[in-house]
């Protein structure tokens, strides 16, 4: 489970999702209580299909400024997927 931290924007304003890993992530804003507040964060949530039981991955990242990579090391350790598509893996 990954902890959520405040996100550091004035203002939650729409962003453009252009990045590749937007297929298999969704956007969403949670609230989280720090301390005696609550908070709001934008979360950036995988959704890849895990195994034979369909049920999504779940794993969340705080969304902070533009910064994709932590979702793309995910799907690279956790899914074996690359901007490409899937990576092979040879066996000799």
């Amino acid at each position: 489970m990954s902890s959520v931290e405040e996100d550091g924007s004035k203002e939650n304003k729409p962003r453009k999702l252009t990045s590749w890993i937007w297929q298999y992530f969704k956007e969403e804003t949670k609230e989280v209580k720090k301390g005696e507040e609550c908070v709001n964060v934008l979360v950036m949530v995988c959704q890849v299909k895990e195994g034979s039981s369909l049920a999504i991955c779940g794993t969340e990242y705080v969304r902070k400024d533009s910064s994709t990579g932590n979702a793309i090391s995910h799907l690279h350790a956790k899914h074996n997927i690359v901007q490409s598509g899937k990576v092979n893996i040879l066996i000799n």
